[in-house]
């Protein structure tokens, strides 16, 4: 106990703000649990190649080559800004939903396999993605189920923080009204 006493004068903490400390991490543990056990092991994914410019007028330059009949991983490895998949062609491999920019993830997830999107604007360049396989029930990844585990949580902490500011915001009377006002 003295131990205990001397390391929390230490870390410059009372015994309850300690508490406290271990509660909120035991509650954030819990519930990232929570949110993963609610990812899909299994699923619907495509297998998606993209290739990144920084602007408009390369992506038009690629889409028009893409028109012409060009080779998609050719494209990808002479223009694609993306070091790390531009020497693969592009490959990004199998993706589940939620794991690319939401732009991103809305082409691919609409395209059909074979199918080449038209240049999407992201705020982190311009992308021309191509959907070459789909598979209705691919068992996902561990490292994309911890991915949309975590999205889940920062989403879930963002509503509940969103949900505190209006509370806060609104008179019990005016949150009451809210509330039965919203469909």
């Amino acid at each position: 106990d003295k131990m205990y006493q001397q390391w929390l004068k230490q870390v410059r903490l009372s015994d309850s703000e300690y508490r406290h400390v271990i509660d909120a991490t035991l509650l954030t543990q819990k519930l990232k649990e929570q949110l993963t056990q609610n990812v899909p092991t299994v699923g619907k994914q495509v297998y998606v190649y993209a290739i990144k410019v920084n602007n408009e007028g390369n992506a038009t330059e690629v889409e028009n080559k893409l028109k012409n009949g060009e080779d998609f991983a050719t494209l990808a490895a002479e223009f694609s800004t993306d070091e790390t998949t531009k020497q693969y062609g592009g490959d990004l491999g199998w993706l589940p939903q939620g794991i690319l920019f939401p732009e991103l993830d809305q082409a691919a997830f609409s395209l059909a396999a074979g199918n080449v999107s038209e240049p999407i604007v992201s705020t982190n360049g311009y992308y021309i993605i191509k959907v070459s396989e789909i598979d209705e029930n691919r068992p996902v990844d561990d490292q994309y189920r911890e991915i949309l585990a975590s999205n889940a949580f920062t989403n879930w902490f963002k509503e509940q923080r969103n949900i505190v500011e209006i509370r806060e915001y609104l008179s019990q009377i005016e949150a009451t009204w809210a509330m039965n006002h919203i469909t």
